[in-house]
């Protein structure tokens, strides 16, 4: 009987991770990413070279965040964009007529972003990537890709791609 009930609630906790994520309607063409880091300073580099360490050791995905990677067609950087109310932001273009994503940037906001710690900046670094792969916002509040991940990371301790997170990653890949 115990066994019937635990398949039940893993099959309950499934659809509702189902319900959680959204997608954007596009994708990388393959499971790999690159991401030119452009005049970042040290703190914001490491940021994002270990977010996207953290894609490669949680997800099946790839995420190569370099100063040089060589054939990116995609950027992050950092400035001061003032007290927009966004920490972050990425854009992407897809092809024509396509749903596959072709070139994208990740703008992080100083004016947010100087005053955060390193994995906390992480954690903001990684929501944007998320976007760069496809996914939307989450509904779940301990999601990395919920609308405000330093909302994630300072209220649930969220650091990784959750469960959520992964399930939007394996529809769009798998």
């Amino acid at each position: 009987m115990k066994s019937i009930l635990l398949a039940s609630t893993a099959i309950l906790l499934t659809q509702n991770i189902a319900k959680a994520y959204s997608l954007h309607g596009a994708k990388q063409e393959g499971k790999y990413l690159k991401i030119e880091l452009v005049n970042m300073n040290e703190k914001y580099r490491l940021a994002a070279i270990t977010a996207g360490i953290s894609y490669c050791l949680n997800t099946h995905i790839t995420v190569h965040a370099d100063i040089h990677p060589g054939g990116s067609r995609f950027t992050a950087s950092h400035g001061n964009f003032g007290k927009t109310g966004w920490e972050a932001r990425a854009t992407w273009r897809t092809g024509f007529r396509s749903n596959i994503i072709k070139s994208g940037s990740i703008h992080m906001n100083e004016a947010y972003c100087n005053s955060m710690n390193g994995l906390n900046l992480r954690v903001v670094t990684m929501h944007e990537i998320g976007h760069l792969l496809g996914l939307g916002h989450s509904k779940l509040q301990n999601a990395i890709m919920y609308t405000s991940a330093s909302h994630a990371f300072l209220r649930h301790n969220t650091f990784t791609p959750t469960n959520d997170d992964k399930a939007g990653l394996r529809k769009l890949y798998i």
